[in-house]
């Protein structure tokens, strides 16, 4: 009872596929697979040959230059075209990075900037009486108001306002730099000029303020009369830490032809953002075109031009095919070995049961082996006895008539799943070889499926099971050593044909 205790039952049967073993089984088939090799290879590398030598019969040469002329210059093209973004692109994310490091704006903290507003608004008072008199005179003072309007603000907005504070010395603020923190918003509808200064300090945004209502004073003198006839009024200053706060820009028009979707508002967060969104979209723009230049491929010339490139795409693809054809049936021969739901390895059930091999056969891969046989037996450790029946049947007495002396028993079970032949011989065999050690030596065969096999079982002291490679069914086995240990026979080991 001792030797069966030690048996081991795995249950899940996730037993691990041995490669060595995998390998052997693939290896013996070398003929079939050097077969479908060289099938493969002539079926592609002949495909590949009779194709090309058509091609060179056919007359297509200069069809096929013709296209890989048209197809080379559009390559070139291409490639052209992208190099030339690249550029343009890098260095204008590079100028960006620049302007950004050297931007007040962009690095302003809307939570903590400043910001002021000056609001003008058009002095029309002079021409009350003349509105009293006639009130269709209204159109084109309104005309005239407007200009005025237009006036200051292109004054701020084309830079000459900007051009001449930038040059105070005490701002120390490029034009560049001003335009960036100044900002208008004409209303023609109400007459009114806003101007929006933000900064980084208090005193920043007073002092460009201060210059800003300077320069708008000092422009109305070299201006025209009809145009300085209606002069800008301040209407209200104001200078706070809010920058946060929306600013207004753009132009309102007075007959509200303006579409509808345009924006009369911006902020310091906003112009930041939309910096930030610019400069990710040439990102992604540079790496597009990168990425599209590295997939460019330059056209090959014409193949089949010659002879001797029509045999070299032939070589190329015979080899292509024998590789692809000895995989493919070694893929075949791999499957077959993992789900064919059989004993394929001996090693499996001392391993996964803990039954002891008394004696295992491997059959010689062919009558009269070759040089190739043989190193493929050699390589998975197969000794000429394990390929010779008669040294397995040996073997296998002596170690079954070792064991039973040493427990003292005499009668003796041979089961198992094995071909019925087979099985047959090897009972044969043993009980030959065994006669005169006086065991007795019982042949009962498949007790899975064999009434009288069962019976026999029960009188038995010790029990040899017979197995066969590629015959015996794991699930089979399984359940044969389930039997064995509810009925409590001790297993001496097991022959594996």
């Amino acid at each position: 009872m001792d030797q069966y205790q030690n048996i081991s039952y795995n249950e899940e049967d996730e037993s691990e596929i041995s490669l060595r073993d995998l390998l052997y089984y693939i290896l013996r088939q070398w003929r079939k697979l050097l077969v479908c090799a060289i099938c493969f290879c002539a079926l592609l590398g002949g495909f590949k040959l009779v194709k090309g030598f058509s091609e060179l019969k056919s007359g297509d040469i200069s069809e096929n230059q013709e296209a890989y002329e048209s197809e080379l210059e559009e390559y070139t093209i291409n490639k052209k075209r992208l190099q030339d973004q690249i550029k343009v692109l890098t260095q204008s994310i590079q100028k960006k990075g620049e302007y950004h490091d050297q931007s007040i704006l962009m690095n302003l903290n809307p939570d903590a900037a400043y910001q002021s507003t000056l609001t003008y608004i058009v002095n029309a008072t002079k021409d009350d009486a003349l509105l009293e008199n006639d009130k269709g005179i209204q159109p084109v003072i309104n005309q005239r108001m407007n200009s005025v309007l237009g006036t200051y603000a292109s004054l701020i907005q084309n830079g000459t306002i900007l051009s001449d504070i930038s040059k105070k010395n005490g701002l120390n603020l490029s034009q560049k730099q001003l335009s960036e923190l100044v900002y208008v918003q004409t209303d023609y509808q109400a007459k009114i000029l806003r101007v929006t200064i933000v900064g980084e300090s208090e005193k920043q945004v007073q002092d460009i303020t201060d210059a800003v209502r300077a320069e708008l004073q000092n422009a109305a003198s070299p201006m025209a009369a009809p145009v300085t006839y209606y002069h800008l009024e301040l209407v209200s200053s104001y200078i706070g830490e809010d920058a946060g706060s929306l600013i207004p820009i753009g132009t309102v028009f007075n007959d509200g032809t303006s579409e509808s979707d345009v924006i009369y508002q911006t902020s310091i967060d906003l112009l930041q953002k939309d910096y930030m969104q610019g400069v990710a979209d040439m990102q992604e723009m540079l790496f597009t075109c990168k990425d599209q230049l590295a997939k460019l491929e330059e056209p090959a010339a014409p193949a089949g031009t010659s002879k001797s490139s029509v045999l070299k795409e032939s070589i190329k693809y015979a080899l292509l095919g024998a590789v692809a054809g000895a995989f493919l049936m070694a893929l075949y021969y791999a499957m077959q070995y993992i789900v064919s739901g059989t004993l394929m390895s001996c090693n499996y059930l001392n391993d996964n049961y803990g039954l002891m091999v008394l004696a295992d056969y491997h059959a010689p891969i062919r009558n009269r082996l070759n040089s190739m046989d043989k190193l493929i037996t050699r390589m998975n450790g197969i000794s000429e006895d394990k390929q010779s029946l008669e040294c397995v049947y040996a073997l296998g007495a002596a170690n079954i008539a070792a064991q039973m002396k040493k427990s003292n028993a005499s009668k003796l079970l041979l089961s198992g799943n094995a071909k019925a032949s087979d099985f047959d011989d090897v009972a044969t065999a043993l009980k030959e070889k065994l006669q005169v050690t006086g065991l007795e030596v019982v042949s009962a065969g498949n007790i899975n499926e064999n009434v009288a096999a069962v019976q026999k079982l029960q009188d038995a002291d010790k029990v040899v099971l017979i197995e066969q490679l590629g015959v015996s069914r794991l699930q089979d086995i399984k359940k044969e050593l389930q039997m064995l240990r509810k009925l409590e026979k001790d297993i001496l080991g097991v022959i594996v044909l």
